[in-house]
């Protein structure tokens, strides 16, 4: 049959060259937006988890706290019994392409294993915040002191030492 020709070898290789070429220039957007979206997702779940550990220390009559744990890279909701040791109730993992920077609890820097916020039988709290990286997509977490509730901002985690207890600047509760 006269006529009838397939591709020769060099027009398949110009073939895969362009495949190759389209995916390398694709792939980085690809992962940029799972990134985002990963971020996204986590920021969602990290404002029920807050709530959660709040309504948790409302309805157990005891405190509960969110806790940062740096070995397992996850955020914590840990019961605080008065005469025995935290237990853990639930942990969110923390995306690896998500870092955890600078931790604030009870209006101060804290370290990372360091950090604890505690809700107290009545909703309330001492407060504290985590900001998170990377530089070009940093956004903060933090839970205010005056009311309980989560806040998620993108911006870097504000100064909270000005914050003050609802009922003014009384002492915190020991």
């Amino acid at each position: 049959m006269a006529g009838q020709r397939g591709f020769t070898y060099i027009e398949m290789l110009a073939i895969v060259a362009i495949n190759v070429l389209i995916a390398f220039l694709i792939m980085p957007n690809l992962i940029t937006q799972k990134a985002n979206r990963d971020a996204w997702s986590f920021r969602s779940k990290l404002m029920s988890f807050a709530r959660e550990a709040r309504s948790t220390a409302i309805e157990m009559n005891d405190e509960v706290a969110l806790g940062y744990d740096h070995s397992k890279n996850c955020i914590q909701i840990v019961q605080n019994h008065q005469n025995t040791s935290p237990v853990v109730l639930r942990e969110l993992d923390v995306p690896d392409s998500i870092t955890p920077e600078k931790f604030m609890a009870d209006q101060n820097e804290s370290p990372p294993d360091g950090w604890i916020v505690p809700f107290y039988p009545d909703g309330m709290t001492s407060g504290g915040g985590i900001q998170f990286g990377p530089d070009e997509h940093v956004f903060s977490f933090m839970i205010r002191r005056t009311t309980g509730e989560p806040v998620s901002q993108d911006s870097e985690l504000p100064d909270l030492s000005q914050e003050t207890w609802p009922a003014g600047s009384y002492a915190q509760r020991s």
